[in-house]
């Protein structure tokens, strides 16, 4: 009896001691953000999923950095992690949690195009009809887009350096040699209002591939990967991915009515 009353008290004083520590475990993200629309919802999701499962979060934002800054602070450890689309370039240099995070909506792509040129899309039912435009769209350097575009046999060019705010007026200008910029679901609505007099939001189309964002980590943060998967997951399966996404991207929802625009789905390129 004694025997007995001492191996449950063993095991009394284990987990009285070792469940604290993983059910409170305190986690330290430095998140890298891009300048891009929708950034509030991927730092507010992991805020929620992580304390929704008993831990303690302290978070710390960069925000509006180049990619090129996030993948090097990546590499070196300066930032925990950043949100990107899957690729596999980047899946070998960095560890990744396993849960997509915006439902695929990433890869729902709308157009930016030169104001006043609606009618020049007007004719677009299938994906033959818009190669056959010869319409050419830009991209950053290495953008998983380009792959898409490649494989898909659709015209574009490959922006490298400080662009970003420079493609708008290209577009709106018209002869600069690109006609449209692609950018996923809930990024169109906060860029418009800051781009909006040079471009409009293309009124009839959604390009579709399959594919979403992910958290990468650098190399120090991926002790936390276990347990920001089971925190998404979770997230995903109560909803509140869901919610988080209709409060931060509400702008996005009440401008694209996705239900009522013609898909165009385009074929994922074979990983490399």
């Amino acid at each position: 009896m004694k025997k007995l009353y001492t191996l449950i008290l063993s095991i009394l004083i284990f987990i009285l001691f070792a469940v604290p520590a993983v059910y409170g475990e305190t986690v330290n993200l430095k998140i890298g953000a891009v300048r891009a629309g929708g950034q509030q919802y991927f730092v507010e999701l992991l805020k929620q999923a992580v304390t929704a499962q008993g831990h303690d979060l302290n978070m710390e934002v960069f925000n509006k950095l180049p990619q090129k800054r996030i993948l090097y602070m990546l590499k070196h450890g300066a930032l925990s992690t950043a949100w990107f689309l899957r690729k596999k370039e980047k899946d070998d240099k960095f560890a990744f949690v396993n849960v997509g995070i915006t439902n695929g909506l990433i890869g729902h792509r709308i157009l930016f195009i030169g104001k006043g040129r609606q009618q020049e899309y007007d004719t677009v039912k299938t994906l033959e009809d818009f190669r056959n435009l010869g319409k050419v769209g830009a991209f950053g350097r290495s953008w998983y887009d380009v792959d898409v575009w490649k494989h898909n046999n659709l015209t574009y060019i490959e922006r490298d350096g400080a662009w970003r705010n420079k493609i708008y007026r290209q577009i709106g200008a018209g002869n600069r040699g690109v006609d449209y910029f692609s950018r996923g679901f809930f990024e169109i609505a906060g860029e418009y209002k800051e781009h909006g007099k040079h471009v409009d939001i293309e009124q009839r189309l959604v390009l579709i591939y399959d594919r979403d964002f992910v958290y990468y980590l650098s190399k120090p943060a991926e002790k936390y990967k276990a347990l920001l998967e089971k925190a998404l997951i979770n997230a995903r399966e109560t909803g509140l991915m869901d919610k988080l996404m209709k409060q931060n991207l509400s702008e996005s929802f009440d401008t694209i009515d996705l239900s009522k625009r013609i898909k165009i789905h385009l074929k994922n390129p074979p990983a490399k």
